[in-house]
């Protein structure tokens, strides 16, 4: 899951959502002090990777991939249940995305002493781009998995990852309602139980 998803698997809590797309630049388990629903989106950030990667469907679709590209495939899944979310987003949601896109903007930018350094630049691209709106177009999902490449040792694999995908959209596509209804619920739940037992 990338960006849109953590954010949007937030139950439309501000705080939550902040800290749910910060967390993979937070590191350690010590994470008091944060605020504590920023720190319950950092656990539930940490949560969600972890039953994403481990759900039978993604590890099928992951088995899809040679050897040579496997090792990348966790990448460009993450980037393609984005694109297909943004695509799927009334599926989910009543909310407009562009009305989401706002939100995040606005929660950004109010939470922005908390932002690591490592993000600040990604962040002003996000607003700036209105990013989870462009992931509507397969061409932005392409360019940021470019962007994403160039960082790595191998970037070609990464590219040749994604061209590996796009082979398996169809199968893909056709598992992502179940997997992300999955998630909904897995979200929700993990967030009502954290926030009620920093209540007791």
């Amino acid at each position: 899951m990338n960006y849109l998803a953590h954010a949007a698997l937030s139950n439309n809590i501000p705080d939550v959502i902040f800290g749910n797309i910060i967390g993979d630049h937070v590191r350690g388990p010590d994470l008091t002090r944060y605020p504590d629903n920023i720190a319950t989106g950092i656990k539930l950030h940490r949560a969600i990777d972890s039953f994403f990667d481990e759900h039978t469907k993604v590890r099928a679709i992951r088995e899809r991939f040679p050897q040579g590209t496997r090792r990348y495939a966790g990448i460009v899944i993450d980037f393609w249940f984005d694109h297909l979310l943004a695509n799927r987003w009334t599926h989910f949601y009543s909310q407009p995305l562009s009305q989401f896109q706002t939100v995040i903007n606005k929660t950004i930018k109010s939470q922005w002493t908390w932002v690591p350094a490592t993000q600040k630049r990604f962040f002003d691209y996000l607003i700036a781009e209105s990013l989870f709106i462009r992931y509507q177009k397969e061409k932005h999902i392409n360019n940021n998995v470019q962007l994403v490449s160039k960082r790595l040792k191998h970037s070609e694999k990464l590219i040749e990852a994604l061209e590996e995908l796009k082979k398996h959209q169809n199968f893909i596509a056709t598992n992502f309602d179940a997997v992300y209804f999955e998630m909904l619920s897995f979200s929700d739940t993990f967030i009502k139980k954290t926030i009620d037992t920093q209540s007791l």
